[in-house]
């Protein structure tokens, strides 16, 4: 390192390798599992990290007989570490789809409810025109999802939140099934901790007992039809089960919640190709109506 605490020699071209090392070996705890990740030996890694840290002139882990463990020095690296491995994969993979949407691929972050019903027709719409891009979901809560998206691990997010673009007002409901007779004390099925509609359902919902967390709104569903519990869901969730009669609204002078699910992402400026026109076609989607289906039942 220069006196303007610049690396100079040959060793900036393997940065980037070496910055997935450290990236590997924070997230496993060992050099080991970090090398396995790699696909390189655990000596291999173990001198590129030692190359780093000369001319870091630093320690980054400290390395024991539990694993290794970030210094203050690994620490303060790590979320920059994390950025430029974000930035460069987003550079590559637009450089590589300047030729069209002929390939590609558009990472997405949202919650339970909005991968499991919002996302897919809309993704189904968009690969029939352009078969190549491929897609990575993430069923995140809130706070995964903007961390995610702070540190270029996803392109879009549909959060709950009020920055963003709007793209969809849902309705939080609280249903049952009609087999169960509901009253004061009978216990919720609720998501796990962390997503938005858990803190909705903490929030109103707080004088009924926890019965079980799940965190797929499927299995939440599913738990409620067999009479589990009651349980505060997105009505576009719900609708199927209202429709065939599996599923009751239970009457809450609350209800429904209003909330705006809303597009987030890091500027357009930096959406690739394809994470750009999913974009669009995400915003166009959302004047659609969603079908409400048949008279929904109540209880």
């Amino acid at each position: 390192m220069n006196e303007h605490g610049t690396i100079t020699n040959d060793y900036d071209a393997r940065m980037l390798d070496v910055f997935r090392y450290v990236v590997a070996i924070a997230r496993h705890g060992t050099i080991t599992a970090a090398a396995r990740e790699a696909g390189i030996s655990q000596p291999a890694l173990t001198t590129a990290l030692r190359r780093l840290e000369s001319q870091l002139e630093t320690t980054l882990f400290i390395r024991g007989r539990k694993g290794a463990e970030l210094t203050a020095a690994g620490r303060a690296l790590l979320p920059h570490a994390e950025r430029a491995i974000g930035a460069v994969e987003t550079g590559v993979r637009a450089v590589r789809e300047v030729e069209g949407l002929s390939r590609g691929e558009v990472r997405v972050a949202a919650g339970a409810t909005v991968c499991t019903y919002v996302l897919p027709p809309v993704i189904a719409s968009f690969r029939k025109k352009h078969p190549g891009i491929r897609f990575a979901v993430t069923e995140s809560t809130q706070d995964e999802a903007m961390d995610a998206l702070e540190k270029g691990e996803v392109d879009l997010a549909v959060l709950g939140s009020r920055a963003g673009e709007a793209l969809l007002v849902d309705e939080m409901i609280v249903v049952a099934s009609p087999k169960l007779e509901v009253v004061a004390d009978t216990p919720i099925v609720a998501f796990r901790a962390g997503g938005s509609t858990r803190q909705l359902s903490d929030r109103y919902l707080a004088s009924r007992e926890i019965a079980m967390e799940l965190g797929s709104v499927g299995a939440v569903l599913a738990n409620v039809e067999a009479g589990v519990g009651v349980a505060l869901v997105s009505r576009v969730a719900a609708l199927r089960g209202l429709g065939r009669g599996t599923l009751v609204e239970v009457p809450d002078p609350r209800m429904p919640i209003v909330r705006t699910l809303r597009l987030v992402h890091r500027g357009r400026h930096l959406l690739s190709p394809a994470a750009a026109s999913f974009r669009r076609a995400l915003l166009a989607a959302r004047e659609a109506k969603v079908s409400t289906g048949p008279e929904r039942g109540r209880r």
